[in-house]
Formats: structure tokens, sequence, C-alpha cells
């Protein structure tokens, strides 16, 4: 068993946390969330031996191995399968004892040898290490290209591949699932679920702590505490203790209250609207969330921006790619202030390289269209714009030099900065805090255009949930790519397969489960690799161009409505949000006492009115979202 008895760890004299206790053994599954900079990775190092505690105890069998998947980028001319195998330290070094042998031709060492690795099961261990590469994602073409040769992502995945092969007792991985798509962090979970040993994992994403977790340590600050079950089971009952510690519960209610509306005025109307669907669920995680929410420390939202003209953006005919080499061909993209789309499909199809021709990054070759468009792009890089000896007082005042200080921590503050967080550098802060800043530079921008390629990676859930409330609420429009299936699923209401050269409208979030793409591509930012492009054969361009033109005409056909109810929504949020003010004046006592009869009369005669309103563009809404819904199940 892993037993950690009242454990006290700090970090540059700063306590990070104490009182931790728990116990954990072989096939249990163990994961750590917290926000960012609580000690998780200090945990990880005082585990592994490296750190040395305030206080407390940490007690591991003598006999028991243990092994770190961090998220380092090696960089190693060994090729991906010899840089994986090398994980197994006793195999390689039999291996390389094996090759002196055979150069000094010492016959009776290589028998020796032979039989030590055949104990250690050896021989097995190259199919084994093809199996995790092919799992996470490496073709076998790749098995031979020397590592220096991947992307930044995809070397990430060769570390996390080397740790796996050395099957240890416990095995800690540090955010596993940054740089991998749906599809692999699928296989990831299930290969976890499979795992005989220990695994204790930090991790800010929601459906992989779900499908692995045994149990959840949270760090909470003073004293973390130790659930059993996986996320959400560990989020109902830390909610309930929260809630009932703080009797916080109205505010919950009032927190909630905002999806509520939403939900609630059409929902038994059009109960398979996809729009009402997503909401209802994050308001049903809402109501478990808000009470933990208030203790994050996160509470902002991202200013109103200008107003647009519609289309927003418009694409068409368009060829995408670098250089000569298109990687995305005849693209038809177009989108309507307020649209709020997710871009999937496998590493390596296009997503990034579409979300930077939207951003203006690359030259697009076709018909581009925008007014009045002012674009925030969010890039998997932007953290290494920051300057790491500035403050983050210090990056507004030169976003804005006609800032004041307080100005700037009052908005600030709400992302996690505030007191000395505000006026200390960010060069050794945790790459969440670092993520937290560049959005909240974002924000302060005031973007009509929201354009987010891995948005949540290095974010606790805490600011995750804060983001995806703000980015519900946000009246702009939004293009993003995330590899956090539940972020997706709350925020977008539209999405876009990219893949095999093309961009088409698809009905979920989910990752195709055909094809992955080959490693090198869109994993690290970079340029996907030539094998990436679309087939040249004339049977496939046919296909393609088949199928464009299909999608063109669907498109064609479902504008219309789409942008009815586009507009009648939010004529409808305009005039629930009239009629909610109206009636919070109405119930307040001050009104009567200092307002005048004829005033209170004015208010009342206007909710009357607006209540009607509502009601006929609700009905018409609800008609346009049926009509909307039965094409799309036509075509």
């Amino acid at each position: 068993m892993l037993t950690v008895t009242d454990l006290a760890l700090a970090r540059g004299g700063r306590v990070l946390f104490e009182h931790l206790e728990f116990t954990a053994g072989l096939g249990q599954r163990v994961g750590i969330v917290g926000p960012n900079g609580c000690g998780k990775s200090t945990l990880f190092a005082a585990i592994c031996g490296d750190v040395e505690p305030e206080k407390g105890r940490i007690e591991v069998p003598p006999d028991w191995s243990v092994a770190l998947a961090g998220q380092e980028s090696p960089s190693t001319s060994q090729s991906a399968l010899e840089f994986v195998m090398g994980g197994d330290a006793r195999l390689d070094q039999l291996r390389c004892d094996l090759a002196r042998a055979e150069s000094e031709g010492d016959g009776h060492r290589q028998a020796d040898l032979h039989r030590e690795i055949e104990k250690i099961g050896g021989y097995a261990r190259e199919a084994e290490a093809g199996s995790l590469l092919h799992g996470l994602g490496f073709s076998a073409a790749n098995h031979d290209q020397p590592v220096t040769a991947f992307s930044g992502g995809w070397r990430s995945r060769l570390a996390l591949a080397r740790s796996l092969l050395t099957a240890p007792d416990i095995l800690l991985l540090d955010e596993p699932t940054n740089h991998l798509d749906l599809e692999t962090i699928s296989w990831l979970a299930q290969w976890c679920q499979s795992y005989r040993g220990l695994i204790v994992v930090v991790s800010h994403d929601r459906y992989f702590l779900d499908e692995t977790a045994t149990q959840i340590l949270w760090m909470d600050r003073p004293a973390p505490r130790y659930y059993q079950g996986n996320l959400s089971t560990a989020e109902g009952r830390r909610s309930q203790i929260l809630s009932i510690e703080a009797g916080e519960r109205a505010k919950s209610a009032k927190r909630a209250e905002e999806l509520t509306r939403f939900v609630n005025r059409f929902r038994a109307k059009a109960s398979k609207a996809k729009q009402a669907q997503s909401r209802l669920k994050m308001l049903e995680r809402l109501t478990i969330s808000a009470p933990i929410a208030q203790y994050s420390g996160y509470d902002f939202q991202f200013p109103d921006p200008p107003r647009v003209d519609s289309p927003v953006l418009n694409l068409d005919h368009a060829d995408i790619g670098y250089g000569e080499q298109p990687v995305l061909t005849d693209v038809h993209f177009s989108l309507l202030p307020g649209d709020k789309v997710g871009l999937v499909g496998v590493n390596g199809a296009g997503k990034s390289t579409l979300i930077k021709a939207l951003a203006g990054e690359l030259a697009v070759a076709g018909r581009i269209e925008s007014r009045n468009l002012r674009v925030g792009y969010y890039a998997q890089h932007q953290m290494d714009a920051l300057h790491v000896e500035w403050t983050p007082l210090d990056h507004f005042k030169d976003l804005d030099p006609t800032l004041g200080e307080q100005q700037i921590r009052d908005f600030v503050g709400g992302f996690g900065f505030s007191g000395d967080h505000a006026v200390t550098p960010i060069g050794p802060r945790s790459g969440g805090e670092k993520a937290r800043l560049a959005l909240a530079l974002l924000a302060w921008q005031r973007p009509n255009l929201l354009l987010l390629d891995e948005p949540t990676n290095h974010l606790d859930l805490q600011m995750r949930d804060c983001l995806s409330l703000a980015l519900q609420e946000f009246p702009g429009a939004i293009v993003m790519v995330s590899h956090d299936r539940s972020f997706m699923a709350s925020l977008c209401d539209t999405f876009y397969k990219v893949g095999d050269g093309s961009v088409v409208r698809t009905d979920s979030a989910e990752a195709p489960s055909s094809a992955r793409g080959d490693a090198g591509g869109d994993a690290g930012g970079e340029a996907p690799a030539p094998s990436t492009a679309p087939s040249t054969a004339p049977s496939t361009a046919q296909g393609q161009k088949a199928r464009r033109q299909k999608a063109a005409a669907d498109r064609e056909r479902l504008k219309p409505v789409r942008n009815r109810a586009t507009r009648l929504e939010r004529e409808v949020d305009r005039a629930s949000h009239e009629l909610h003010e109206i009636r919070e004046q109405l119930a307040d006592p001050k009104l009567y006492a200092s307002g005048s009869p004829e005033e209170i009369d004015a208010m009342s005669r206007r909710a009357g009115e607006l209540t009607e309103e509502v009601a006929a563009l609700e009905a018409q809404w609800m008609e346009a979202l049926e009509e909307l819904e039965s094409l799309e199940a036509a075509l």
C-alpha cells in the first residue's frame, strides 16, 4: 500500500497543504484535482522521494517501483520505438550488455544475457511498445523515425508511452491527456482501467477522471480531502459538505438561475432541441458545482464586444494550407453573430490550420469576407508570448497605458490574481496560472470573434467551469478546438468535422472512430505532415466534390431557417432580460416607498406587455427550431 500520513508540503517557504492522509493499493486509481499551484506536482515529487515533507511521512513498500510520466518533451536522435523501449531500465541495460558481448564475441556471456532477457519478458517488449505507440496514435511507419522529427505534442506522447511500458507498481501521471485527441483519451482511459498497479493521476479532464478514477484526492486548503468514487461522485459529496459548512445553498440556487431561465423557457415544447439539452446538462452539473465554484477564486465575464454585422465571417471556395500544399480544400464556412462552433477531428486533420486561417495568420486562396471584425485568438502557444519577468499588472499596462492599477486589479482578480498575485512576476508561475493571464488579456480586448485553440490546457476544473459559464454568456461568435469533450458539449451548439481535406458540418463533439491522423501534425501546432493531405486519387476527389456540393446545397436550405431561429432567440433574450429587470424593480419594497403611483402603474403595464411579447416570440422560436430540426433530420 501507498500510505500518506499527516503530510505537509511547502514550496518557497509557503505551505501548500497540510494534514493530508490517504492509503491506496494495487488496482486502484487515485485522481488528484485542485487549483493550479496547490501542490499537486510537489506531491508527486515527494512520492518519488525528490522533496522532503515539512511534516508527516510517505510510505512505499521497499520492493515497489515508482515511475513518473510528466509533461516533458524529449529530444533525442533515437527512433521512436527505441526511445519507448528505453523506459525499461533493466531491459535497456541487458540489451546494451548483449551488444557489447556480441562485439567482443563472448558466446557464453551472450547465452546468459539471452536467458536474462527472456526471463524478464524482454522479447515481448517490442510488441508491447508497438501496441502502446499504436494506441497513442502512431502509425507503424513512425516507429523508426527519430524523436526529434516529431512536433512537441507528439514527443509528449512518446514520453507517456515510455512511462507506460515500465509498468511500475505506482504509476504517477501528470496531466496525461494534454496533447491527446478524443479518441486517444478514450484509449488511455481503457488502458488505465485494465492496469494492475496503482495509478495516481493529476488531471483536469472531467471525462477522463470519471472514466478512470476510483478515488479522488481534492487539494483543498489547508487540508485536502479524500473521496471514494470518480470525479462526479466526489463533486456531489464535496458540494454537500461545502454547502453545509458555509450555508451557501441560497447563493448556489441564484447562480444556477441564470441557466434555469433559458432551459425552462422552452424545454417542454422542444425537449429534443440541442441547445436546450446542452444547457440542461450544464445546469444539472452547476447545481452540484456552484457551491464548489464559490471557493475557486474565479469570477469573471467577457466584456460585451462591439456590434458586428451578419455574417461575422464567410469563407467560400477557400483553399488553406502551408506553401503550395493545401491542407483543406474548397472550404465553405460561415459564422453568424453569437454562433458557438466546435471543430472536431483527429490530430493532424487541420483544425488548428483552419483556426489560424480564420485568425488571418495563414494565406487563404478563395474568398474570405468579414465586417467590423475584432478577433481574439487564443493559440496553444499563447503563454509563450508572456514576458516572464513582468507581473499581471505590467502586462495590462503594456496593453493599455491609461489603465489605473485598481481598474486592472478589479479585472484580474476574477481570474485568480488577487492581492500580491497581481504584482509578482509570472515567470515562476504554473502553466495554469499563465494560461489564466493569457485569457484575461484576451478578454480585456473585447473581441467579437473568439478563436480558441485548446483553451482548457493547463486549467484546473474550477477555472474550466468558470470559463465555460463566461463563454456561455459571451454574445459574440466563438470557434474552438478542445479535447475536453465535457467543455465542448456544454458550450458549442454547432460542430464541424475537419478531416480528409474538408470541413463538414456534423452532429456532435465525438471524435471519429476511424483512421487516426499521422504523428507530426496539429498536436503540437506545427504544419501537418504531407501524409495528412487529402488523397489525389480520382475516385476520392470525385467523392469529395460530391460531398462538398451536397454540403453546400444543404447549407443553403438550412441558412434562412437557422438565421430566423438565431434572430428570434436574440429577441427572446432581449425581451426576457427587460422583463426580468422590471420584475426585480417591482419586487423591491423601496420602489413603493419612493416611487410615484404613475411610475409603478407604467412599469406594471410594461411588464404585462413584455410577458405577452416573450410568449409570442417563444412560440415563433419554437416553430423555427422544430423546422430546423426537421430539415436537419431529412438531410
